[in-house]
């Protein structure tokens, strides 16, 4: 049973998250990963639109995104602690997190920018990069306290 409902990508940015089978039963809109929640799971998201994109970010402001799970109280978090060897420079945007619950830690994409920044090699072409770093970090807190009190110990 999946039980992380609550996702942030950042201060201002977080929100009880439908689930995958949410978009079973939901309206299809005009491109394939929107839809209008009709039934979901969580009846307080009814009629609200989901897709992929509502949680992308500058890579230069994607520190720190993640899960929350309520009970019991767990935090699974992807952390970055430099953007620097991400392609497209820190005003490029990337996915962070969606329905799933799916953490993302996007390397090289070419998503909102095309196929120039998509990696080309010639036939025999050496080719080095490093990736990273990046982290995974799952934390918990004590029974009194309320579960987004896992955003401030990440």
């Amino acid at each position: 049973m999946i039980r992380f409902h609550y996702m942030a990508v950042s201060d201002q940015r977080q929100r009880i998250m439908p689930m995958d089978v949410d978009g079973e039963t939901a309206q299809k809109l005009d491109y394939p990963e929107a839809v209008r929640l009709t039934k979901p799971t969580n009846p307080e998201l009814k009629g609200e639109v989901d897709d992929k994109y509502q949680c992308s970010c500058d890579d230069k402001d994607n520190r720190v995104h993640g899960w929350i799970c309520y009970e019991p109280a767990v935090g699974f978090w992807m952390i970055t602690p430099s953007n620097e060897f991400h392609t497209g420079g820190p005003f490029k945007q990337d996915l962070t997190s969606h329905v799933g619950p799916t953490v993302l830690s996007m390397f090289v994409s070419k998503h909102y920018a095309g196929d120039d920044l998509g990696m080309k090699f010639g036939n025999g072409e050496p080719w080095k990069k490093v990736f990273g770093p990046v982290f995974v970090y799952l934390n918990t807190i004590s029974a009194n306290q309320k579960p987004r009190a896992l955003l401030g110990r990440c």
